[in-house]
């Protein structure tokens, strides 16, 4: 059987192909680690950058007027420190 899919449903399944997650850390952070496990634990694909050793991270950091890490992107969402039922909410706003 084929359906039809309405244009809310292909939105909604280019934005979950697309999204990207992306982690800006430093390798003291506890939060940071605490994401990394959380994100791998669930199978969530992130991109993560290191604010202290790495230029891109530091240059984004700074872009985004960082004040601490994490920095979360979901797509065009931020968060701002790692609270698992936080980034839940969001996560499933976006797909």
């Amino acid at each position: 059987m084929v359906r039809k899919t309405t244009s809310s449903t292909k939105a909604a399944a280019r934005s979950a192909k697309t999204l990207q997650v992306i982690l800006y850390s430093s390798r003291n952070c506890p939060f940071c680690r605490q994401a990394k496990a959380w994100f791998k634990a669930r199978k969530i694909a992130f991109r993560e950058y290191d604010v202290q050793r790495d230029a891109k991270g530091r240059k984004d950091f700074k872009r985004l007027r960082g004040r601490g890490v994490p920095i979360i992107l979901l797509g065009k969402l931020r968060l701002d420190g790692f609270e698992p039922a936080r980034f839940e909410r969001l996560w499933k706003k976006v797909q």
